[in-house]
């Protein structure tokens, strides 16, 4: 019997640890097809609406190209430490 009771222990901390990990998430009630459609027009908005603003110069190009130029230094750097990282006999645990 102790271990029925034990399991219902758990089971019920466990639930509870669920609730307070998903406490401040509110999806809607939205399956995951859903939001990824909501979440991928969202984005294609958000794109749609820095191109007009690209487009119209409320953004000045300079400032367009810094930000690219930036990008692309971040993307390069993290391809080399992912390289790096690779190539070292280091523990995952460390990483």
């Amino acid at each position: 019997m102790a271990r029925g009771l034990n399991r219902e222990q758990s089971r019920e901390k466990a639930t509870k640890k669920d609730a307070a990990k998903n406490k401040g998430r509110d999806d809607g009630g939205l399956t995951p097809s859903q939001r990824n459609e909501r979440d991928a027009k969202m984005l294609a908005e958000k794109k749609a609406a820095k191109e007009a603003a690209k487009a119209s110069g409320e953004i000045p190009q300079d400032a367009v190209e810094d930000e690219e130029a930036r990008k692309a230094k971040l993307k390069i750097e993290a391809k080399a430490r992912r390289e790096l990282r690779a190539t070292q006999c280091i523990p995952a645990a460390q990483r």
